[in-house]
C-alpha cells in the first residue's frame, strides 16, 4: 500500500515537479510562521 502511495507520488512529482517545489516553499513559510507565532507565545 505504502510502495504503492510511493509510487504514484514519485511518478506525480516527476510530472509536476515546479508546482510540487512551489508548494514545499509555501508549506515551509507556514510552518516557520506557525513556529514563530509559537516561540512568540513561548515568550
Amino acid at each position: 500500500m505504502i510502495l504503492a502511495f510511493v509510487a504514484f507520488f514519485y511518478d506525480y512529482i516527476k510530472k509536476r515537479l515546479h508546482s510540487f517545489l512551489m508548494a514545499i516553499i509555501i508549506i515551509c513559510n507556514i510552518f516557520r510562521y506557525i513556529y514563530s507565532v509559537h516561540e512568540g507565545y513561548e515568550r
